[in-house]
């Protein structure tokens, strides 16, 4: 199967170039190995076969069972290792994997240094977005991606409107014409015709 492929080659790539005892550790649910200087030094996974790290089944390791999204920096695990990303873990009380309660848990070191060694999908991948980043830089990017949901900006209304940048101003154009201004590249919001 693959997926020990890409696990006996972690493993037997860390034995053979450390001097370290290895430890078995569990991440979400499969077997891989850690070391000690594994914590400090992220290089030992650059040495691997890169076809294997860049592989989707590598990366599905990094994988949400809630929303399915590849899960970076930090990241959290229940008791067993079941990892959930930090969107998800505080609308749960207990694990979506195991069942284990959540009420303790505890950061995932070795796949932290992993996901900086990979490069994952944007997340708005679906609205056409093409990058890919590493694991230490993608939440940055998704906070700046072009291709990110902004919300309606009319102050003060509860519209629920989501969409792209560039379908803002048609939004506002249509459904906000009475208390909206536009001039230039600043919107002005200025009511116009108020209801009783």
């Amino acid at each position: 199967k693959f997926s020990n492929c890409i696990l006996n080659s972690c493993y037997y790539m860390m034995k053979a170039s450390l001097p370290s005892t290895v430890y078995p550790l569990s991440i979400a649910g499969s077997p891989i190995c850690d070391t000690v200087s594994l914590f400090r030094d992220v290089g030992i996974f650059k040495q691997l076969d890169p076809v294997l790290i860049g592989s989707d089944e590598f990366k599905n390791f990094f994988e949400c069972p809630v929303c399915y999204e590849y899960i970076t920096s930090p990241i959290y695990q229940c008791i067993r290792g079941h990892i959930v990303c930090m969107d998800c873990l505080p609308k749960l009380s207990s694990c979506p994997t195991c069942r284990d309660s959540y009420h303790v848990y505890a950061r995932n070191l070795m796949m932290e240094k992993m996901s900086c060694c990979i490069n994952f999908p944007c997340k708005y991948t679906h609205n056409g977005c093409t990058e890919q980043h590493t694991g230490n830089t993608k939440s940055f990017h998704e906070l700046t991606c072009s291709y990110r949901q902004y919300y309606c900006p009319c102050p003060g209304i509860n519209c629920g409107w989501t969409g792209m940048i560039d379908k803002v101003f048609n939004h506002l154009q249509t459904e906000h014409i009475h208390i909206v201004i536009l001039e230039g590249e600043e919107v002005i919001f200025l009511i116009t015709d108020m209801d009783s």
